[in-house]
């Protein structure tokens, strides 16, 4: 049996109205649920992000359920599991981006109503934004959302990079950052954690000046 699959798009941001996930009592294996995080409008890169997981506390019982999620293309699925529509009832969500030491990195929070017959409305309501299409390119490996507006939101090539900063290159660092740390390189003279001796420069405050070797000049009393 083919899944029907619903794309959705999560708010790490958490304004707008909250998404509410409508499911029915025994639906584990007939949907799947395809969640867009995004923070501001934009698409949240996927880079570091090495497990997602979406936590559900029922508001009838104690036990939590914690549902592995499936990254595949810079799209998270959560396919519902059987204890998770066991029962008709509310569950509080969210869904939980996780990096590689288990520390989270962005959590979306959503409802989902599991109800105990048919429902008729749509799979998803008071979502943040509506998703009509979703474009893969191929060749330059990137992903285009157009929302029911017929605005756009682009995400990062998979093969994207930055590259180092330079005297003329902005990077992870701009340029203009980078030929202020290597200026200051001209201010050291030596490691002194290492062998030799290392030279100081005067220091001059007014008329005062500070020799390296402790001499001081040009200081007057009155």
């Amino acid at each position: 049996m083919s899944l029907i699959t619903t794309t959705v798009s999560l708010d790490a941001q958490k304004t707008g109205d909250q998404v509410t996930m409508h499911l029915v009592r025994g639906d584990s294996g007939t949907r799947t649920f395809n969640f867009i995080p995004i923070s501001g409008g934009q698409m949240i890169s996927l880079y570091g992000v090495t497990a997602a997981k979406v936590q559900a506390q029922s508001l009838y019982t104690d036990d939590p359920l914690l549902i592995d999620c499936t990254i595949t293309g810079g799209l998270i699925f959560m396919v519902p599991t059987a204890a998770l529509v066991a029962n008709a009832g509310e569950w509080a969500a969210q869904l939980v981006l996780l990096d590689s030491g288990n520390q989270t990195l962005h959590s979306m929070p959503f409802t989902i109503i599991v109800h105990g017959t048919v429902y008729t409305g749509d799979a998803i309501e008071h979502t943040n934004t509506t998703v009509t299409e979703i474009r893969w390119d191929s060749t330059y490996q990137y992903m285009t959302i157009v929302l029911a507006d017929g605005s756009t939101i682009t995400s990062p090539a998979m093969t994207h990079t930055h590259p180092k900063a330079s005297a003329t290159v902005d990077g992870f660092l701009s340029k203009e950052h980078y030929s202020k740390l290597v200026s200051y390189d001209t201010w050291i003279d030596q490691d002194v954690s290492q062998d030799g001796t290392p030279t100081f420069y005067n220091a001059t405050i007014g008329s005062v000046t500070i020799a390296h070797d402790g001499t001081v000049t040009g200081l007057k009393f009155t």
